[in-house]
């Protein structure tokens, strides 16, 4: 029997049996590659959530931003870089509003010691001017705060 010929006729709870198969390691003849089509949102969030925590399994957790519903991905995203943590792999799959809020924590905190140059592609153009701005603001602050040479 071939597993992957039959994902596209299995219902919800045929499914979940398959979901929960990988979780328990009983089912083995078949990747997550395979699979993530055919999942709804819920299962492909538990898979995702339990490779996470089980990272000595081996399973990259990159293959799940595709197929995660896109309120999932922004809050890992945003938990991550809450924790200090700019997961390039995920960049592709994060909204502009989530985005957009990554930008507005980092201006309202210039001292912030977290490299963002990552972000610049997947920025808009009003978040882009933002960063520049708030750059020059604090630049121009910190130049006024020196000390002046003495010679």
């Amino acid at each position: 029997m071939n597993l992957a010929s039959m994902l596209p006729f299995l219902d919800e709870e045929g499914l979940q049996i398959l979901v929960d198969g990988l979780i328990d390691g009983s089912l083995t003849d078949i990747s997550l590659g395979e699979i993530l089509h055919f999942l709804e949102d819920e299962q492909i969030k538990e898979l995702y959530n339990h490779y996470a925590a089980h990272p000595e399994k081996g399973v990259s957790t990159t293959i799940f931003f595709p197929f995660m519903d896109d309120d999932d991905v922004d809050k890992e995203f945003l938990k991550q870089f809450a924790a200090g943590k700019i997961n390039n792999e995920i960049l592709p799959f994060v909204s502009d509003e989530a985005l957009h809020s990554i930008v507005e924590q980092y201006v309202a905190n210039p001292d912030w010691n977290l490299d963002i140059d990552d972000l610049y592609p997947f920025l808009d153009d009003d978040d882009l001017t933002l960063l520049l701005k708030a750059y020059l603001k604090h630049k121009s602050s910190a130049n006024a705060t020196k000390p002046a040479d003495k010679d």
